[in-house]
Order: C-alpha cells, then sequence, then structure tokens
C-alpha cells in the first residue's frame, strides 16, 4: 500500500488509466450485450417457426430467408429503435466516462492536497508570513515539490531572520551612538559654562584653566575616537577593548570631575567615596569613563537631592557604585532595565534611549566583569559596575 502511495505521478496516472479502462471495457460489453440480447429477443419474438433463418430486421420489421416479412407494432419498433441506438452508445461513452472518473480521482488523490498547501504557502510568503511549515508525506514529485518549497521558505524565514536582526543592530548602535554622544557633550558644556560664569571676573586661575582646556581637549579627542570607532562597528558587542596600565588617581580624578559637571546640571550634591590603594589600574579608561557617565546620568534623571559615588580597587576588581535618592527600581526593571530598549511604563514617552545600562552591562561585560542592579538601603536605585583588570 505504501509503494502505491508514494508512486511516481507518471506510474499513478497509468495505473489509474489502465484500471478505468479495463473497468470501462467491462461495462461497455456488458452494456452492450445487454441492450443487443433485449433488441434481439424483442424482433425474434415476432417469428413463429423457430425453423427459419432471419435475412435481417430493422426497427420496422424483420426478414427471413423464405422472403417472409414481420412487421412490427409500434411499441415494439421504438423499443428497438432505442435498444439499438443504447448498444451503439455503450461502446465508446463507458470509455470516456472512464476516462474522466481516471482524471478526477487522479487529481483528487494525488494532486488536490499538495497544490492547495503550495497555493496556501504561497499567499503567505506574498504577505511576509513566514511562521508556518509544509509537509506532505508522500515521496512522489509532489511531495518533492513540497519539500522543495519548504526548503525555499526556510531559506527566506532564515534570511528574514538574519536582516532583521542586523537592522535590529544596526538601530541599536545607532541609538547607542547618540545616547553617548549627550553625556561627554554635557561635560563639555558643563565646562563651557564655569569658565563663561567664572572667567570675565578672573576667579578662575591660570593652571586651573589650562587643565581645564587640556580636561576638554581630552573629551574631544575621546569623542573624535567613538565616532570614528562607531562608524567601522556593526552592533554594539564589537566595540574594541584596550587595556592599559593607568594611574589610579588619574582614573579618580577623571572620573570625579564628569560626576560633579553631571550632577551640577541639575544642582544635585555629590557624596563622593573612595578607596583606590593600588596606584597602578589596569583598564580601558575609555569604557570605565563611557559606564561611569551612563551610570550618573542615570542617577541624576531620577535623582531628588543627592548622588552618592563610590570608587575601589580590590583584587582583581575595579568597581564602581552609583546610588541615588530616587523612587528606586521597580522588581520588573530590576529583571529587564538591561535590556535594550527597556522603559517604564510611565515613562515610554521620555527622550532617553532606553539604552543606557544596557550600554554599561555591555561594556563591563566585554571588560571581563559585570553590572549589578538593585536598590540601596534608602530605597533609591544602587547600580555596581565591575571591571576586571588582570586581563
Amino acid at each position: 500500500m505504501g509503494k502505491i502511495k508514494n508512486m511516481s505521478l507518471k506510474g499513478a496516472f497509468m495505473m489509474y488509466m489502465l484500471v478505468f479502462i479495463v473497468l470501462g471495457l467491462t461495462v461497455a460489453v456488458c452494456l452492450n450485450t445487454m441492450f443487443s440480447n433485449a433488441e434481439a429477443d424483442r424482433a425474434l419474438s415476432y417469428v413463429t417457426d423457430r425453423y427459419q433463418e432471419i435475412e435481417y430486421w430493422n426497427s420496422r420489421g424483420i426478414y427471413t430467408s423464405e422472403g417472409v416479412y414481420f412487421v412490427f407494432s409500434d411499441e415494439d419498433s421504438h423499443f428497438i429503435r432505442v435498444c439499438s441506438i443504447l448498444a451503439g452508445l455503450s461502446l465508446p461513452l463507458p470509455f470516456i466516462a472512464g476516462i474522466i472518473m481516471a482524471g478526477l480521482l487522479f487529481y483528487r488523490n494525488k494532486l488536490k492536497e499538495p497544490i492547495e498547501m503550495l497555493i496556501s504557502a504561497a499567499g503567505k510568503i506574498s504577505k511576509n508570513d513566514l511562521d508556518f511549515h509544509i509537509y506532505y508525506p508522500r515521496r512522489n514529485e509532489m511531495g518533492q515539490l513540497c519539500a522543495s518549497f519548504e526548503l525555499m521558505r526556510h531559506s527566506l524565514e532564515v534570511s528574514n531572520r538574519e536582516n532583521w536582526r542586523a537592522m535590529e543592530e544596526r538601530r541599536r548602535l545607532n541609538a547607542a551612538f547618540s545616547h553617548d554622544l549627550r553625556t561627554p557633550l554635557t561635560v563639555l558644556r558643563g565646562y563651557v559654562d564655569m569658565l563663561g560664569k567664572y572667567l570675565p571676573d578672573g576667579r578662575v586661575s591660570k593652571e586651573k584653566m589650562i587643565k581645564v582646556v587640556q580636561t576638554m581637549g581630552e573629551h574631544i579627542q575621546r569623542l573624535e575616537n567613538y565616532v570614528s570607532g562607531m562608524s567601522t562597528m556593526q552592533k554594539l558587542e564589537d566595540i574594541s577593548f584596550e587595556p592599559q596600565l593607568v594611574e589610579g588617581e588619574k582614573v579618580e580624578a577623571e572620573l570625579k570631575a564628569a560626576s560633579e559637571i553631571l550632577c551640577r546640571e541639575k544642582e544635585l550634591k555629590l557624596q563622593y567615596t573612595e578607596r583606590i590603594a593600588r596606584k597602578m589600574l589596569r583598564l580601558d579608561e575609555r569604557m570605565v569613563q563611557q559606564v561611569l557617565e551612563n551610570l550618573m546620568a542615570n542617577a541624576v534623571r531620577y535623582g531628588k537631592e543627592e548622588i552618592k559615588l563610590t570608587l575601589y580597587a580590590e583584587k582583581v576588581y575595579f568597581t564602581m557604585i552609583v546610588e541615588d535618592d530616587g523612587e528606586g527600581f521597580s522588581s520588573k526593571a530590576i529583571e529587564n532595565a538591561t535590556s535594550p530598549f527597556y522603559k517604564e511604563k510611565e515613562n515610554v514617552y521620555d527622550a532617553h534611549f532606553g539604552l543606557g545600562l544596557n550600554i554599561c552591562k555591555v561594556l563591563c561585560e566585554k571588560h571581563g566583569g559585570f553590572l549589578e542592579i538593585s536598590n540601596g538601603e534608602n530605597g533609591g536605585g544602587r547600580v555596581r559596575a565591575d571591571f576586571r583588570m588582570d586581563l
């Protein structure tokens, strides 16, 4: 039975035709015999002498070899005529009916189901709906066609998924690029505002001004490097990791200065604690600075009066902890805050992208560390970032 179901379309078509031709021939012979016998019986019923030889008969009467002619009644004449016509039609009609039946059954059993499947699949693909599967269990030409169609659907699905992922990564990268430009620009604006406020009155010493200009130059150089690097990346995780030995005091001073400027934007107080005992730290300073600025910007957004920054280096990790006195993270936010573009429902229309903590998580992991989100003792948000220094 399995061999018959999996027979090729050509073989199946020949089998259907052969079966129905034989069936048609049998029916034709039976019908022709039946109508011919009925016609003969009615005609011969007029011959009274069974020894008379029949010459021929037609619809009007019967002739014997002795020249005797028997005229049929109108009813018998009509009956014989009908039987003669039906006997003639009984030969071609069963063959025609058999061919039609063979074609209909062949279509229903071998073509209908896979054709309907393929038409439905083509309609879904035209609507870019690839969330379906095509399975036709027969191992004939239609089964092979359905298998090829399923392979094509799968290839399109994989291609679409890869294109979507690439577009999403590019969207995420562009958003991260825009997001991370804001904080250094805010720092630069803070220095500019400070110089504009104190320089005209002469309240900025020459040494202080030189230091501020140098710091601004470093931030500008950092922005240039950042723009150059981001233009060649395909996704955020491709960001380069370049650790170097840097002085602990220098790292501390830069992070503290950036934090003070960001807090000054909303006139928040910065409470600073440091326990950096090591003189030299092996860090990618660019990544550390970027994480600090993102965490501080996030804390400033939700803080009310005070931001607390803690820096320390112990064993193989450099750690920063940023705490605010805002409302803190919800349980859902603690689980999802590091996901790309995540925002709380009440903040869904905020101008920020919902990428800050996601960027921090990526950079910490790139640096061999991790990011931990929780709520502090005062109920505000608390984020800890660790960077491994022995990589």
